[in-house]
């Protein structure tokens, strides 16, 4: 049942993700990496976590072998988890809250995320396209 859940929920994400931002960000999947990567900065800045010790584990990071995409996916999905437990959060419910945040956000100013995308393309932090490896 959870499962079910989970999957309705995650599908309306993305649907929203593609009606919002298109087809391209939304499918290109080091554009998808990048934004996990900027929520969970964001999340250990709010924890008090200096800029210093966050630039030092992705260093420690790209020093290491390429993981598996699915695997890091699973330990992302397990780390927060195990945050939520901690922290006394419903991960679902703190994504549902989020989630209509943002609908009530596109309700009042539909170009909002469109400004905020652009923004990031102009400092550099929003991929164009698929970067050649």
């Amino acid at each position: 049942m959870l499962e079910d859940y989970l999957t309705f929920r995650f599908q309306a994400w993305y649907n929203w993700c593609v009606e919002t931002f298109g087809t391209r960000s939304t499918t290109m999947p080091s554009e998808r990496a990048l934004r996990v990567m900027e929520e969970a900065v964001e999340l250990i800045q709010s924890e008090g976590v200096s800029e210093e010790i966050a630039l030092a584990v992705i260093k420690r990071c790209y020093s290491r072998p390429v993981g598996d995409p699915a695997q890091e996916a699973g330990q992302i999905f397990l780390t927060l988890g195990v945050y939520c437990a901690l922290k006394d959060l419903d991960p679902v419910a703190e994504a549902d809250k989020d989630f209509l945040r943002v609908l009530e956000i596109l309700k009042d100013d539909p170009d909002y995320f469109k400004r905020r995308v652009e923004a990031k393309r102009l400092a550099g932090i929003e991929l164009s396209e698929e970067p050649v490896t």
